[in-house]
């Protein structure tokens, strides 16, 4: 065995005679464990918070998105069906066509987006999930389903046929309007569900089912502005995108869900690594306890330290009995606050012991890759802390 690795050993587990360097020691120890658990900890908060948040997006935004470069619609061919119908990663599509829209109901107004769907939207985006009141769109009707804050901002009930949801929408056209009630086309719609995803976009559309829309626009049967597509569960969503913008050509615009999100997926990386920063700060400080206790046990082991340099031991040997012994107390102690960490976050999940609101609780995530960065940066951080208090053995004692 390593005769440094070996007194490092000792030293680390064997009491000192000074019971001020027992007491900084094991507040050294305590000090890797609570900030390794803790970090350890905030990453498993932050993967779980970073996962609710993104669940809200799940329900609205396709895996990917076809759409044209140029222009605001495209004509669906029995081409693009074949792309689309003979990618194995696929597992549904849906036809989509979106327009600002005028919306009136019971004099009260509002501008908003309306969206028409085919009947297979459900199957490509879970949005139906989110309907809490009433029911999602049946094919071959002109009914709507609206947005919570929609609906609170219009005074909507669902399937009150006293009153009906008006969409208006300006008929395109050169010149000035000479008469008002010509200058829109008209649908008239009954509210039959609303849905709840989150603010922004409960206030922002309003479904319909997509022959309504194609009508109101003036329309033919197969003009569209959106492809919605699902892909299978372990599909490389990136890679779809390639095959399908070279199947499809340079007309269409592919996007992914991280490319339809980019400022939110960029705020949530952003954050992740403000947090990492904050917590590694902390971990720097915790861990000049160690420095300190190295530097401590050092002029406690001072004559100690003599004999052996006498018997044969060099200084750079000695040096290394310090920095071995860091490294072990940092080793240790992170693996026991992982350890914590990992139960912490198991009783999170079981017991949900921590609550955001009475009926939902703190989301965590376990993910092996926290335990390789929390393990990672420990190491680091804490061979550099026990290399400086190291060098405090000078050359001559």
């Amino acid at each position: 065995m390593n005769v440094s690795f070996y007194i490092a050993k000792r030293y680390l587990f064997s009491k000192s005679s000074n019971n001020a360097i027992n007491i900084i020691s094991r507040i050294a120890t305590f000090g890797v464990v609570m900030i390794a658990m803790a970090l350890f900890v905030v990453l498993a908060t932050f993967d779980g918070l970073k996962s609710f948040n993104l669940s809200f997006i799940q329900h609205f935004d396709p895996d990917i998105k076809i759409s044209a470069k140029q222009g605001k619609s495209f004509l669906f061919t029995a081409s693009i069906a074949s792309v689309l119908t003979e990618n194995a990663d696929i597992v549904q599509y849906s036809k989509t066509l979106e327009e600002r829209a005028y919306f009136s109901y019971k004099k009260k107004k509002k501008l908003a987006y309306i969206k028409g769907v085919d009947s297979l939207f459900t199957q490509t985006i879970a949005i139906d999930s989110a309907v809490y009141i009433g029911s999602w769109l049946e094919p071959n009707n002109t009914n709507t389903v609206v947005g919570a804050i929609t609906a609170n901002a219009l005074g909507i009930g669902i399937n009150d046929y006293r009153a009906s949801l008006d969409i208006y929408i300006p008929k395109a056209g050169k010149g000035q309007i000479t008469n008002p009630t010509n200058a829109f086309r008209k649908v008239i719609t009954a509210p039959v569900g609303v849905y709840n995803i989150n603010p922004e976009i409960d206030s922002k559309y309003i479904f319909a089912n997509l022959p309504v829309v194609q009508r109101l626009l003036a329309y033919k049967n197969n003009q569209i502005n959106a492809i919605e597509v699902r892909l299978k569960t372990n599909s490389n969503p990136i890679k779809v995108k390639k095959t399908l913008e070279k199947a499809l050509g340079k007309s269409y615009k592919v996007e992914t869900r991280v490319e339809l999100n980019k400022a939110l997926y960029k705020m949530l990386n952003s954050e992740n690594l403000f947090i990492y920063g904050i917590s590694v700060l902390v971990l720097i400080i915790a861990l000049f306890n160690i420095i300190g206790s190295i530097m401590m046990l050092i002029l406690d082991k001072k004559d100690n330290l003599k004999t052996l340099n006498q018997l044969g031991l060099p200084i750079k040997q000695l040096r290394k009995v310090f920095l071995l012994q860091g490294v072990l107390l940092t080793v240790l102690g992170g693996v026991l606050g992982i350890v914590l960490g990992i139960v912490i976050i198991f009783l999170q999940q079981q017991f949900e012991l921590v609550m955001i609101t009475s009926y939902l609780a703190y989301p965590v995530e376990f993910h092996w890759k926290n335990i390789f960065i929390v393990f990672f940066t420990l190491t680091i951080l804490g061979y550099i802390a026990s290399w400086i208090a190291s060098r405090s053995l000078s050359d001559e004692f």
